[in-house]
């Protein structure tokens, strides 16, 4: 028999039951539970189903506490019904959970003539795997796949699903017919056209045979629209109504009303100095389809501003509508005045704020002759505002900052501008305190607000400290943490006091998986790292969306939500947009270096569904001043997560390389491997690289030239075989175009007979970038490299190939490629182990995509470590320029050696892709 005790208003059916009637003395009484029995058709997860419902066993019966059981069972999703039944037995009473599962989708199988891409329908059908299978549920996906259809004009789709298994799981069969997309028939245009119809007819673009789609029509509406606002007819209406089906077998009619209106006549009297089209973009009336009184004004507002954006401190503008007159017209009045630039910027009054402090801090600076120093008030403003901060931040609560006295001469064009300062007390805080918490300790509280006893009182500081400690307790799983901040001022000390109120944890429930077609789902539950049951952790989220993004497969990832709602369970949603797996790619370039060069790279990027990628990549070149010609053939696998829930990830590559290079030939085929991860990777683009390096190489030299061979180069093969650690520290703002951080490389290079080769040597190089924003919007670019190297055991000198070289668009610009050191008689380079390189190279913009820069590089490379010396270095300067590509910049250097090479010339030209360094 089940009594029901109590219901909750939830989805499914929730009781709680016992075996036998409960009086009011047997509540007081409260029965031990003994046990907690789970009770369900189909099988469960247990473990995640226990974590729920808590710890029960051992403790007094309590309801309140069974109710509250089944309210986190119930935020787990997975359950259509709950009840609990009561089983009294010796010692207490047994606790019988049953649960009836909800059906929930195991596999997403898609089949069918789709038309359309398939992740386009995955997107618009957005059914994940792990979520309800429900007939509602899946009703609702094959509607949204049908209108999607028809919004792309397959209007005769057909969408069938089904959903079969045995138990709560669910396997999901998407059947597709889409059909044939229609096509226009009838295109008819009615109502007052404004331009010729020859004109509406090519800018509305849409003809009797083209594909019907809503998007295009959409987008082919508004252009006219925008045409008819462009050409003056302000009030302007295109709209398209249903299309209609023809007769005809997939072609539909369409019908575009235009409604022009009046064209409006703009007349900009007094304008002189900005170009009328300047003017034009900033009248509201194209986007409003607007005209009358209050648009007028608001476009007149507008001008003013495009004219003090540009120095105009006085221009003034009033606007006029003449509706009466043929055509109806708008006439603005424009007062321009000079334009004024600052003459001079000073603060006054202030004491314990330095006036350097408070002049950095301001972008209003007098005109110099790198700077135009345009006077403009909306400028000056948020400088006091940023002053006032800025005072504020340094514990001056109460200090007045402005506003400015401005001084005008020379007929407006030139102004002084004096920032007085009330500095007012100085506070500071007194005492900071945390209450409330258990879970973490004041002192790791304290470390999340850092603002200390002593410190200048700044309520930004300590609103940034509360919100600290609730993502500190986000990254717990505490996500309704909430903490209160309470200010007590006495005198010229703050005390603050931070109250936490905890609330309780919240675990992952479901990982919904959305996006998969080809990629299996143990592919991504397998590297996620996260599991039903584990707290809820934005930082793992990160890192886990971080690690998925590795991989070639995916074109993006989204895993979230990084703040759930404070409930027991809130569920994980990874969604994904998978790249197409199979790829080619083929390019073509010039580098001064190797002559001009091409490359076909083709591969699959989801193989067999894992995101493990492979691909065949073929290059060569002919024609370099350093590389005569060059073919490499290499076969790359690709393993994105080496280490499941980690962010290791490894590669190897077979390949085969045919170069002639100065004085000798090459041929090499070997192994290359290596393994690697971000040891910090936090929400910033500062990240710390690693990668361990194998490389198993076998190489033959031949053609050697008679005077290498004087230096020791001898003709025939040898086995190369090492390892090579390399850690990178990059803190730069942008990987390909840096304007501010530094990059830093170190690597040692271990090549024995150990390990499978027949020579021996180490290989060592440090390598560094800073970049500074010096004059913005110019760069100061600084590097320095350092290489040394040598040979032990039976090894008399290091494989020439594996020698230190410099000179060339990439090192030291003046010299020939690799011509920078030691030469044979006939001047080719022989190489070194010893190598020193620094640059330095200002950046500046030109036009638009145009950069030019000046540098100066100087460097050295010598036979052995103990020949680096001073007399060694040789330099070169020269200057640049930069064209801005989606690949980066295309560059041409031109460098002139201060201290040149025998029978080279001086000056050399350098046409490369990237920057130096």
């Amino acid at each position: 028999m089940r009594r029901g005790l109590t219901a909750l208003a939830l989805t499914g059916t929730i009781l709680i039951g016992t075996a036998g009637a409960a009086s009011g003395a047997e509540e007081e009484s409260r029965p031990v539970v003994s046990g907690v029995e789970l009770v369900a058709p189909a099988a469960l997860p247990e473990q995640l189903v226990r974590r729920a419902i808590g710890e029960m066993i051992g403790r007094p019966r309590s309801r309140q506490a069974i109710r509250q059981s089944i309210e986190r069972t119930w935020a787990l999703g997975l359950f259509d019904d709950i009840w609990v039944e009561e089983v009294a037995e010796a010692g207490g009473v047994r606790l019988r959970y049953h649960l009836e599962l909800r059906p929930l989708v195991r596999r997403i199988t898609w089949r069918g003539d789709a038309g359309l891409d398939v992740g386009q329908l995955v997107g618009a059908a957005a059914l994940a795997v792990g979520e309800e299978a429900s007939p509602a549920r899946l009703g609702q996906v094959r509607n949204d796949l049908l209108a999607l259809y028809e919004r792309e004009g397959y209007l005769d789709a057909q969408v069938d699903i089904e959903a079969t298994g045995n138990g709560p799981a669910r396997d999901v069969v998407i059947k597709l017919a889409a059909g044939t997309p229609a096509r226009l028939d009838h295109v008819r245009i009615e109502g007052t056209l404004g331009l010729p119809a020859d004109v509406v007819i090519r800018t509305l673009a849409l003809r009797t045979g083209d594909r019907y789609r809503e998007s295009l029509v959409r987008d082919r509406v508004r252009a006219l629209e925008e045409r008819l606002r462009r050409d003056g007819f302000f009030t302007a209406r295109v709209t398209s109504r249903p299309p209609v089906r023809d007769a005809g077998p997939g072609t539909v009619d369409l019908t575009i009303d235009v409604a022009a209106g009046p064209r409006y006549e703009v007349i900009f009297d007094g304008r002189a100095e900005l170009a009328e089209s300047d003017l034009r973009r900033r009248l509201t009336f194209n986007d409003s389809g607007v005209v009358d009184a209050f648009e007028v004004e608001a476009s007149a507002r507008q001008l003013e501003v495009a004219y003090r954006e540009r120095g105009y401190a006085a221009a003034r503008v009033t606007g006029a509508l003449d509706e009466a007159a043929t055509p109806p017209t708008i006439r603005f009045r424009i007062a321009e005045g000079p334009q004024a630039r600052v003459a001079s910027v000073t603060v006054r009054g202030n004491v314990a704020l330095t006036t350097g402090q408070l002049e950095a801090a301001i972008a209003t600076r007098p005109s110099t002759l790198v700077r135009a120093g345009l006077f403009r008030q909306d400028v000056l403003d948020r400088d006091l505002a940023a002053l006032q901060a800025l005072a504020q931040a340094e514990g001056f609560t109460d200090a007045t900052i402005g506003p400015a006295e401005l001084r005008w001469e020379d007929g407006g064009r030139r102004v002084h501008v004096v920032i007085p300062v009330v500095e007012g007390p100085r506070l500071t805080v007194d005492d900071v305190v945390v209450e409330g918490q258990t879970l973490f300790t004041p002192a790791e509280l304290l470390g999340a607000i850092r603002l200390r006893a002593g410190e200048p009182w700044n309520l930004v500081r300590a609103e940034d400290g509360r919100r600290s400690v609730e993502r500190l307790y986000g990254r717990r799983g505490y996500h309704g943490a909430t903490v209160d901040m309470k200010v007590n001022r006495h005198g010229r000390q703050i005390s603050l006091a931070y109250h936490v109120a905890e609330g309780g944890p919240t675990h992952v429930g479901r990982i919904l998986r959305r996006g998969l077609v080809v990629t299996r789902d143990d592919t991504i539950l397998r590297q996620l790292g996260i599991r039903p049951g584990d707290l809820f952790d934005p930082d793992r989220l990160t890192a886990a969306r971080q690690r998925l993004e590795q991989a070639p497969a995916f074109a993006t990832v989204d895993v979230g939500p990084l703040r759930p709602t404070p409930t027991p369970f809130a569920d994980l949603d990874v969604t994904v947009a998978e790249q197409k797996p199979w790829h080619l790619e083929l390019g073509a370039g010039y580098d001064t270096a190797v002559g001009g060069r091409g490359f076909l790279d083709l591969g699959h990027d989801n193989l067999f569904g894992t995101a493990r990628s492979a691909s065949l990549r073929m290059m060569g070149s002919i024609g370099g001043e350093a590389i005569h010609q060059l073919g490499r053939v290499d076969l790359v696998y690709r393993e994105p997560w080496i280490v499941p829930g980690t962010p290791w990830q490894a590669e190897a590559s077979l390949f085969g390389e045919v170069s002639e290079n100065q004085g000798y030939d090459l041929q090499k085929i070997g192994l290359l491997t290596w393994i690697g991860d971000d040891l910090l990777n936090p929400r910033g683009t500062r990240t710390v690289r690693s990668r361990l390096r194998y490389r198993l190489e076998a190489s033959r030299l031949s053609d050697v030239s008679r005077e290498l061979q004087a230096q020791g180069v001898e003709p025939g093969t040898e086995r190369i075989a090492s390892l090579m650690p390399t850690v990178v520290w990059d803190l730069r703002d942008d990987r390909f175009n840096p304007r501010r951080g530094s990059v830093h490389q170190a690597s040692v290079e271990l090549a024995t007979t150990g390990l499978g080769g027949t020579v021996d040597f180490v290989k060592s190089e440090l390598s560094t970038a800073w970049f500074f924003s010096w004059l913005p919007p110019t760069v100061l670019a600084l590097s320095g490299r350092l290489g040394l190297a040598g040979p032990f055991g039976g090894t008399g000198s290091l494989p020439i190939q594996d020698r230190f070289f410099a000179g060339g668009g990439t090192s030291v610009r003046g010299f020939p490629e690799n011509k920078l050191g030691p030469l044979d008689a006939a001047g080719d380079p022989v190489g070194g182990n010893a190598l020193v390189v620094v640059s330095a190279e200002w950046r500046f913009p030109i036009w638009r995509w145009l950069g030019g820069a000046v540098f100066i590089d100087a460097g050295a490379v010598t036979p052995e470590v103990g020949d680096l010396e001073l007399s060694a270095f040789k330099s070169g300067a020269g200057a640049g320029l930069r064209v801005t590509t989606p690949v980066g910049p295309i560059r041409l250097d031109v460098g002139y050696a201060l201290q040149p090479i025998p029978d080279e010339s001086r000056t050399q030209v350098y046409v490369t892709v990237g920057f130096p360094f």
